[in-house]
């Protein structure tokens, strides 16, 4: 006898820091612990993307790229057990939604006006 192992999907929200407005334009990709391919990788539009079929493990959720005018996030880590996201002690989790913030690029310009002789 085999039971059958627990899977979850897990929804992921991709937003701009301070706004909680969905982000679209940002290349996400999900990794499992131990592994070396992605679960799942995708390029945000505007929604929340779930990842389907997540069985027991920890995650990691990584930014490949920002959108144009956005800073990278850093990478979250996240755990599924007995087939449910664990929610405790993990700021990223919101109401079973892992959500991931993009900070506005704040570089600065400068401007050098000069005199042509």
């Amino acid at each position: 006898m085999q039971d059958a192992l627990k899977k979850t999907d897990v929804q992921i929200s991709k937003v701009e820091a301070g706004q909680g407005t969905e982000l679209a334009g940002a290349a996400l990709t999900v990794t499992k612990e131990g592994q070396d391919e992605a679960v799942d990788s995708w390029t945000s539009d505007g929604t929340v993307h779930t990842v389907a079929g997540l069985t027991d493990g920890t995650y990691t959720l990584t930014e490949l790229s920002a959108p144009d005018g956005y800073q990278k996030a850093e990478s979250i880590t996240f755990v599924i057990k007995d087939g449910k996201l664990v929610e405790e002690g993990n700021d990223a989790i919101v109401d079973g939604v892992v959500k991931m913030a993009d900070e506005l690029y704040t570089g600065g310009v400068s401007i050098s006006k000069q005199v042509l002789s």
